[in-house]
């Protein structure tokens, strides 16, 4: 059986985020009505309990957040549980300066990198996780064609090596984009990328570590929503004047 899934488009963004987190906190607070309606369809799981007993015993939470991003969620937690809360922040990956500064495809990036104006280049990844279609791989080439900006671009062939749909490039992308912008098709040291001061915008799809990242180093965001919880944290992050969240579907 085939269904056609339609994209929905979510116009409240902060609130279905802290609905989300309500339901978390109630989650983990055991509410009896709650259980009830899940235990119909789901059954509790040894870890669901285990987070519920931990955080139950417990006089204190360390919570990954800060009370700048979303007081929101974070008063609503305090006063369910009615324990004290520890804000730990955001906890960024540590850059290590050194680290691959030997690396010859890392020298070839950065000699790029440093021949471009201060924020004026589009850095471009996408985890394995959002795998780009061909189509979208299209469109994408063509954007970055259409937009006159130099981009470095880091671009996944294929998710993993037992992956047959391999996408390609436009015909002659490269040779018209030779000077302009860099495809590259291998690993890259996304950190160091980000932190290099001619970045000046992500494309990415939102997923948590790589907004996390982004932020890290005061990147705009451009977001490319695939799965999951990611078009929350979109809608999330652009409600606060962050990013920009291409359309899907227009």
């Amino acid at each position: 059986m085939t269904y056609n899934l339609k994209w929905v488009e979510i116009h409240n963004f902060s609130r279905t985020y802290i609905h989300l987190k309500i339901l978390t906190i109630l989650i983990l607070t055991n509410q009896e009505n709650l259980f009830t309606l899940i235990n119909q369809t789901v059954t509790k799981t040894h870890e669901n309990l285990s987070v519920y007993t931990t955080i139950e015993g417990r006089d204190v939470l360390a919570v990954r957040s800060s009370h700048e991003f979303e007081p929101e969620w974070l008063k609503l937690l305090q006063e369910i549980q009615q324990k004290a809360i520890i804000l730990v922040g955001q906890l960024p990956p540590m850059l290590n300066s050194g680290d691959d500064d030997d690396n010859e495809e890392w020298k070839a990036m950065k000699e790029w990198l440093d021949k471009q104006s201060k924020g004026s280049m589009v850095y471009v990844a996408f985890e394995s996780e959002a795998k780009l279609s061909q189509a979208e791989v299209t469109e994408i080439a063509l954007g970055l064609e259409l937009s006159k900006l130099p981009f470095f671009w880091a671009l996944r062939m294929r998710c993993c090596l037992a992956d047959t749909d391999v996408v390609v490039l436009p015909d002659g992308f490269e040779d018209k984009m030779k000077g302009r912008g860099v495809v590259w098709m291998s690993w890259a040291p996304q950190l160091k990328i980000l932190s290099h001061d001619s970045v000046g915008g992500f494309l990415s799809h939102s997923g948590w570590s790589l907004m996390v990242e982004a932020m890290q180093f005061e990147k705009a965001l451009i977001l490319l929503i695939f799965l999951a919880e990611q078009g929350l944290i979109s809608g999330l992050i652009e409600d606060k004047k962050m990013s920009y969240s291409v359309p899907r579907d227009k």
